[in-house]
């Protein structure tokens, strides 16, 4: 769907010209408008999901048909200050290339009848500014995952990132260095810690950028939230999760940035176990969210002719299953895949009824879609 820009004079109101008179039935998701008014211009750009109270100028709703939809503020250039100097105290200087007096990145335009009056209205230059800081498409795009880094047994390195965080308020949040993350308790036995995104300190921080401070730690698994597009417990947004063995320790784990999460210890979740042609169940150790598992499967065949090993994700109704080992020979045959699970379980079968073994070794899991 195409995506609309909208030019308005105001911020809200309802009448002609103000953002909030637009009709929020003829908006679409990554809409954007910008709003000029006498002191500062606003970039915005609309989310179709948000739902968040009007809180102008950060969140402002349609009067009409708004549904869950929010225009949310990217970007603003302008001031209320004396149009007779800077916010710094310093004068007001031509500026060439904008062919006029700029005040704080905005022209100068002061009226005869009542020169105290600031009417100040932006540049080019700054109106282009602030266009350039919108977003190149929507809202979804503008996430950008952290990288998570082991550092010991109770620190995480967390990396830069940046999250669409809808809890007390809707904002984007980010950080832009590398910042440690402990975990002082655990449970005492084998457990995922996830970590979240602290509503109560974000609001208390009252800023977008986020420090340590603003993330926690909790055994409770989060839960997909349909509306915020994420896994959330309450309020707080789960971005990762750690396994914590029973000695207190954070396992250790590697990831880049990705989808990814490579466990650095082998770990053999089934198995060696004679499995004939019925499916039988194979539990994974995963955190709740995971629905991808990255597993190696070790067949062992016994008969002269070989044979073939199949999965499937628990539940599924498919009698063949994926083909995930197979040999035209007596003998051992490794091979690694990426599957499907459901919550946390999956089915292995073999071809014949033998005393053909399979070994299922889980070797990492993958972040789902919201995280």
């Amino acid at each position: 769907m195409a995506v609309n820009f909208y030019p308005a004079i105001g911020l809200t109101g309802g009448a002609a010209g103000a953002l909030d008179a637009i009709d929020g039935a003829g908006l679409v998701d990554g809409d954007r408008a910008l709003v000029v008014t006498t002191t500062a211009a606003y970039l915005f750009q609309l989310s179709g999901s948000s739902g968040a109270a009007e809180s102008s100028p950060d969140v402002i709703s349609p009067d009409s048909n708004a549904g869950t939809k929010r225009w949310l503020l990217v970007k603003v250039v302008g001031n209320t200050g004396s149009p007779t100097t800077n916010t710094d105290g310093s004068i007001p200087q031509w500026n060439g290339a904008n062919t006029g007096m700029l005040k704080d990145g905005l022209a100068v335009v002061t009226t005869v009848g009542d020169p105290g009056v600031d009417t100040s209205i932006p540049t080019d230059q700054a109106v282009r500014e602030a266009i350039d800081a919108i977003p190149a498409s929507s809202g979804t795009d503008e996430f950008n995952r952290s990288k998570f880094v082991w550092k010991d047994a109770d620190e995480v390195y967390i990396g830069g990132g940046k999250y669409l965080h809808i809890g007390t308020s809707t904002q984007w949040v980010y950080w832009n260095s590398i910042l440690t993350k402990q975990l002082t308790t655990a449970a005492g036995v084998e457990d995922f810690w996830y970590l979240y995104l602290d509503d109560s300190a974000i609001v208390t921080a009252g800023v977008a950028l986020l420090t340590a401070v603003e993330f926690i730690w909790s055994t409770t698994a989060p839960t997909w939230d349909e509306t915020k597009k994420g896994y959330y417990n309450s309020l707080d947004r789960c971005i990762f999760a750690v396994r914590v063995d029973a000695a207190n320790a954070i396992e250790r784990f590697w990831h880049d940035g990705g989808d990814y999460v490579a466990e650095d210890k082998y770990n053999s979740v089934y198995g060696p176990t004679d499995v004939d042609q019925t499916f039988l169940d194979v539990t994974f150790n995963l955190p709740s969210f995971a629905e991808q598992v990255n597993a190696s499967f070790v067949s062992n065949f016994v008969t002269a002719s070989g044979g073939s090993t199949a999965y499937r994700p628990n539940g599924s109704a498919a009698t063949t299953g994926q083909v995930v080992g197979s040999a035209t020979a007596a003998g051992q045959n490794v091979n690694s895949h990426a599957v499907q699970v459901v919550s946390g379980v999956g089915e292995v079968k073999m071809t014949s009824a033998s005393d053909s073994t399979v070994i299922v070794i889980q070797n990492g899991w993958y972040l789902p879609r919201g995280m």
